[in-house]
Protein backbone atom coordinates (compact mmCIF):
# COMPACT_ATOMS: atom_id res chain seq x y z
CA UNK A 1 0.00 0.00 0.00
CA UNK A 2 2.47 2.55 0.83
CA UNK A 3 4.96 1.60 -1.85
CA UNK A 4 2.19 2.05 -4.88
CA UNK A 5 0.24 4.61 -2.90
CA UNK A 6 -2.64 2.98 -3.20
CA UNK A 7 -5.30 1.90 -0.79
CA UNK A 8 -8.40 1.37 -2.81
CA UNK A 9 -6.91 -2.18 -3.68
CA UNK A 10 -6.09 -2.94 0.13
CA UNK A 11 -8.14 -4.33 2.31
CA UNK A 12 -10.11 -7.27 0.26
CA UNK A 13 -11.06 -10.14 2.25
CA UNK A 14 -8.89 -9.17 4.89
CA UNK A 15 -11.29 -10.30 7.98
CA UNK A 16 -10.77 -13.11 10.86
CA UNK A 17 -11.52 -13.87 14.12
CA UNK A 18 -9.30 -14.97 17.01
CA UNK A 19 -9.58 -15.78 20.45
CA UNK A 20 -7.74 -13.40 23.55
CA UNK A 21 -7.89 -16.21 26.14
CA UNK A 22 -12.00 -17.36 26.21
CA UNK A 23 -12.82 -13.62 24.38
CA UNK A 24 -13.69 -13.47 20.53
CA UNK A 25 -12.79 -10.85 18.67
CA UNK A 26 -13.30 -10.42 15.01
CA UNK A 27 -11.36 -7.65 12.92
CA UNK A 28 -11.80 -6.21 9.48
CA UNK A 29 -10.05 -4.04 6.86
CA UNK A 30 -11.52 -1.19 5.03
CA UNK A 31 -11.59 -0.10 2.03
CA UNK A 32 -11.97 -3.66 0.81
CA UNK A 33 -14.47 -4.48 3.37
CA UNK A 34 -16.10 -1.42 4.11
CA UNK A 35 -19.21 -2.34 2.99
CA UNK A 36 -19.25 -5.45 5.18
CA UNK A 37 -18.00 -3.83 8.02
CA UNK A 38 -20.57 -1.47 7.58
CA UNK A 39 -23.51 -4.14 7.29
CA UNK A 40 -22.02 -5.92 10.44
CA UNK A 41 -21.98 -2.95 12.39
CA UNK A 42 -25.67 -2.51 11.53
CA UNK A 43 -26.64 -6.41 11.97
CA UNK A 44 -25.39 -5.66 15.73
CA UNK A 45 -27.12 -2.44 16.21
CA UNK A 46 -29.97 -4.12 15.34
CA UNK A 47 -29.52 -6.95 17.19
CA UNK A 48 -29.15 -5.13 20.50
CA UNK A 49 -31.97 -5.85 23.31
CA UNK A 50 -30.08 -4.70 26.74
CA UNK A 51 -27.68 -1.62 25.73
CA UNK A 52 -26.98 0.27 23.27
CA UNK A 53 -24.04 2.82 23.51
CA UNK A 54 -22.59 5.30 21.13
CA UNK A 55 -19.53 7.52 21.35
CA UNK A 56 -18.49 8.41 17.49
CA UNK A 57 -17.26 12.26 15.85
CA UNK A 58 -19.23 11.30 13.41
CA UNK A 59 -22.49 8.79 12.43
CA UNK A 60 -23.49 9.37 8.59
CA UNK A 61 -23.10 5.74 7.61
CA UNK A 62 -27.05 5.33 5.83
CA UNK A 63 -26.41 1.88 7.44
CA UNK A 64 -25.87 2.38 11.18
CA UNK A 65 -28.35 5.59 11.04
CA UNK A 66 -30.96 3.22 9.56
CA UNK A 67 -30.46 0.48 12.26
CA UNK A 68 -30.04 3.09 14.99
CA UNK A 69 -33.46 4.03 14.05
CA UNK A 70 -34.82 1.15 13.74
CA UNK A 71 -33.73 -0.40 17.19
CA UNK A 72 -35.12 2.79 18.82
CA UNK A 73 -38.39 2.44 17.24
CA UNK A 74 -38.72 -0.83 18.12
CA UNK A 75 -38.26 0.31 21.63
CA UNK A 76 -37.22 -2.79 23.64
CA UNK A 77 -33.87 -1.25 24.63
CA UNK A 78 -33.51 -0.95 28.27
CA UNK A 79 -30.71 1.65 27.95
CA UNK A 80 -29.58 4.01 25.26
CA UNK A 81 -27.23 6.67 24.96
CA UNK A 82 -23.87 7.88 24.36
CA UNK A 83 -21.99 10.87 22.60
CA UNK A 84 -21.13 12.38 19.26
CA UNK A 85 -19.37 15.62 18.50
CA UNK A 86 -21.90 18.15 17.93
CA UNK A 87 -19.57 20.70 16.07
CA UNK A 88 -18.44 17.80 13.54
CA UNK A 89 -21.89 16.73 12.40
CA UNK A 90 -22.98 20.34 11.86
CA UNK A 91 -20.57 20.60 9.55
CA UNK A 92 -22.27 17.46 7.55
CA UNK A 93 -25.84 18.83 8.13
CA UNK A 94 -24.93 21.53 5.54
CA UNK A 95 -23.13 19.70 3.26
CA UNK A 96 -26.35 17.19 3.89
CA UNK A 97 -29.20 20.03 3.24
CA UNK A 98 -30.68 20.00 -0.53
CA UNK A 99 -28.61 16.87 -1.88
CA UNK A 100 -29.54 13.56 -1.51
CA UNK A 101 -28.68 12.78 1.93
CA UNK A 102 -31.00 15.13 3.24
CA UNK A 103 -33.26 12.61 4.42
CA UNK A 104 -30.01 11.78 7.04
CA UNK A 105 -30.96 15.01 8.94
CA UNK A 106 -34.18 13.90 10.32
CA UNK A 107 -32.60 10.30 11.01
CA UNK A 108 -29.90 11.14 12.81
CA UNK A 109 -31.51 13.65 14.95
CA UNK A 110 -33.96 11.11 16.35
CA UNK A 111 -31.54 9.10 17.25
CA UNK A 112 -29.35 11.98 18.17
CA UNK A 113 -31.87 13.01 20.93
CA UNK A 114 -30.83 11.29 24.11
CA UNK A 115 -27.07 11.49 23.11
CA UNK A 116 -24.69 13.94 23.99
CA UNK A 117 -23.37 16.62 21.99
CA UNK A 118 -19.53 17.76 22.43
CA UNK A 119 -19.06 20.87 21.27
CA UNK A 120 -15.57 21.17 20.03
CA UNK A 121 -13.58 23.87 18.13
CA UNK A 122 -13.99 24.25 14.39
CA UNK A 123 -11.13 22.87 12.52
CA UNK A 124 -8.30 25.47 11.44
CA UNK A 125 -4.47 24.30 10.52
CA UNK A 126 -3.27 26.00 13.64
CA UNK A 127 -6.04 25.57 15.99
CA UNK A 128 -6.76 23.76 19.21
CA UNK A 129 -7.92 20.41 18.34
CA UNK A 130 -10.77 19.43 20.70
CA UNK A 131 -13.04 17.37 18.79
CA UNK A 132 -14.48 14.09 20.45
CA UNK A 133 -12.67 11.10 17.43
CA UNK A 134 -13.76 8.10 19.74
CA UNK A 135 -15.61 5.10 17.58
CA UNK A 136 -17.27 2.63 19.66
CA UNK A 137 -20.37 1.02 19.61
CA UNK A 138 -21.52 -0.87 22.77
CA UNK A 139 -24.19 -3.22 21.49
CA UNK A 140 -24.99 -5.43 24.69
CA UNK A 141 -22.25 -7.35 25.33
CA UNK A 142 -19.61 -6.53 22.31
CA UNK A 143 -17.81 -3.81 22.34
CA UNK A 144 -17.31 -2.31 18.32
CA UNK A 145 -14.32 -0.32 18.12
CA UNK A 146 -11.44 0.59 15.79
CA UNK A 147 -10.37 3.61 13.67
CA UNK A 148 -13.15 2.99 11.76
CA UNK A 149 -15.46 6.23 11.51
CA UNK A 150 -19.25 5.09 11.38
CA UNK A 151 -19.44 7.51 8.07
CA UNK A 152 -20.28 6.52 4.34
CA UNK A 153 -16.64 7.72 3.50
CA UNK A 154 -15.06 5.38 5.83
CA UNK A 155 -15.95 2.43 3.50
CA UNK A 156 -13.73 4.09 1.21
CA UNK A 157 -10.61 4.62 3.71
CA UNK A 158 -7.65 2.34 5.11
CA UNK A 159 -9.79 1.59 7.86
CA UNK A 160 -9.89 -1.01 10.70
CA UNK A 161 -12.83 -2.39 12.80
CA UNK A 162 -12.46 -4.78 15.56
CA UNK A 163 -15.53 -6.61 17.53
CA UNK A 164 -14.94 -8.20 21.08
CA UNK A 165 -17.61 -9.73 22.55
CA UNK A 166 -16.76 -9.66 25.74
CA UNK A 167 -19.14 -8.30 28.63
CA UNK A 168 -16.76 -7.02 31.13
CA UNK A 169 -14.75 -4.96 28.43
CA UNK A 170 -18.72 -3.94 27.29
CA UNK A 171 -19.20 -2.89 30.99
CA UNK A 172 -16.05 -0.98 30.81
CA UNK A 173 -16.66 0.82 28.06
CA UNK A 174 -20.39 1.65 28.91
CA UNK A 175 -19.28 3.42 32.20
CA UNK A 176 -16.10 5.08 30.27
CA UNK A 177 -19.03 6.78 27.53
CA UNK A 178 -21.41 7.38 30.54
CA UNK A 179 -18.21 9.23 32.21
CA UNK A 180 -18.10 11.35 28.84
CA UNK A 181 -21.26 11.93 28.65
CA UNK A 182 -21.46 13.33 32.22
CA UNK A 183 -18.34 15.75 31.69
CA UNK A 184 -19.45 16.83 28.04
CA UNK A 185 -23.11 17.14 29.14
CA UNK A 186 -26.42 15.28 28.96
CA UNK A 187 -28.90 14.91 25.92
CA UNK A 188 -29.36 17.84 23.36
Amino acid sequence: MWRRGDIGTTGAHDTGSVRVGAVPVHVAFAPGEGRAIDHDAAQRISAARRRLKVCSMLVTSGSILGALSDVLQRGRLAEYGGLYDRTQMQGVFAQWHGGPAEWKVAVFERVAAPLAGKRSTPYTPGGRHDFMHNKVLVCDDTVITGIYNLSHSAEDNAENLLSIEDRDLADRYGAYIDGLVKRYGGPG
